[in-house]
């Protein structure tokens, strides 16, 4: 396995009757998919090998961010809501956290600019402005 590809690549987004993004690694390809809630009509999907510069650019971005120091767990007493989990390993960094209406690394309510740009680097690994504009652009507007 080349090491600038990933072992383990999990991220989800989602609530029970809101919108639901999630990117698994599968057969050693990405594959994103976008529903209008969790048994909801699929708007989006999309199925791409990233290349060796793709894979490095986005671990370069990882550990910019900080991700790796992220806590296990980040949660508020708000039930309902959106929760988000993201599992990666690869090129000798790990990344393991959830969170259910609070997010890393502040614990606030709102997506940090942190948590935004990681969902811009996959949104350039898996190369889909779509993705970027929805998860960096417009995900919580006016947060932070």
């Amino acid at each position: 396995m080349n090491e600038m590809t990933a072992e383990t690549f999990h991220i989800s987004i989602g609530g029970f009757d809101a919108f639901q993004m999630s990117v698994v690694l599968k057969d050693g390809a990405l594959v994103y998919e976008y529903r209008e809630s969790m048994y909801g009509e699929l708007l989006a999907s999309k199925t791409i090998k990233p290349t060796e510069q793709q894979w490095r650019a986005f671990w370069g971005q990882v550990r910019t961010i900080g991700a790796q120091y992220w806590r296990e767990e980040y949660s508020s007493a708000v039930l309902d809501g959106l929760q988000w989990e993201i599992e990666l390993s690869g090129n000798e960094l790990e990344v393991k956290s959830w969170g259910s209406n609070a997010y890393p690394p502040a614990n606030k309510a709102y997506p940090s600019e942190a948590f935004k740009q990681l969902l811009k680097a996959v949104g350039e690994l898996l190369d889909d402005n779509d993705f970027i504009k929805r998860w960096y652009y417009d995900y919580a507007v006016g947060a932070e």
